[in-house]
């Protein structure tokens, strides 16, 4: 009985709660200049079986790369940006690096009149 709890217990860990790739989710690719919209990008953890994992979040940083005089920047919580846009139109790229992840990904927003 004793083994058999054990097992489940390794399995749990291992394939449900162990980070094996890092999702980067957009709301949106483009955005309006007077518009009351904002871009939220925020990073998902996911487990062996594709799915988000309960009680677990994943550090991320963020840099821009272009546009920055563009849009303004509010880090809502840990792992959450909201992008909204200022005055002018262009396009800002926003480079995301997860903790757990290998690479980073580029997100490129659109600002329109």
């Amino acid at each position: 009985m004793l083994f058999i709890f054990g097992a489940a217990s390794i399995f749990t860990w291992l394939y449900w709660f162990n980070i094996y790739e890092v999702k980067i989710v957009s709301s949106s690719d483009s955005l309006k200049v007077n518009g009351n919209k904002s871009v939220k990008i925020f990073s998902v953890p996911l487990n062996s079986f594709g799915k988000k994992i309960p009680l677990r979040n994943v550090d991320t940083k963020y840099e821009i790369l272009s546009g920055e005089n563009l849009v303004s920047i509010l880090k809502t919580r840990e792992g959450v940006l909201l992008v909204t846009p200022k005055s002018d139109s262009g396009t800002v790229v926003i480079r995301i690096l997860p903790e757990m992840g290998l690479f980073p990904t580029d997100i490129k927003i659109k600002i329109y009149e």
